[in-house]
């Protein structure tokens, strides 16, 4: 129970420090064009954050979370399980 709180609190702290950088590259675009460039350079790394999120959430949390099937007695590298975050049913006590 421990071990899934830490896991749960690293995972939303290593995900809110890289939104954090997200906002620091979108200051150092921003300084870095003119300013009527300023508006799109936002956009864009807006639309960056939400295709980060998206992706993380269809296949990067499957890869670093996902059930590792050690039936061969070797662990393998990469998960292989919880894709689009599917029959995830643990953690929910951690929200709210």
């Amino acid at each position: 129970s421990t071990k899934s709180g830490v896991d749960v609190f690293f995972l939303l702290f290593a995900g809110a420090l890289v939104f954090l950088m997200q906002s620091g590259f979108a200051m150092l675009c921003a300084g870095s064009v003119r300013q009527k460039n300023v508006k799109n350079i936002m956009l864009k790394n807006l639309l960056d954050a939400c295709g980060g999120a998206l992706g993380f959430w269809s296949l990067g949390y499957g890869l670093a979370y996902g059930d590792k099937n050690t039936e061969d007695s070797q662990t393998r590298f990469i998960g292989n399980d919880n894709f689009f975050i599917a029959n995830f049913t643990e953690g929910g006590e951690y929200i709210g």
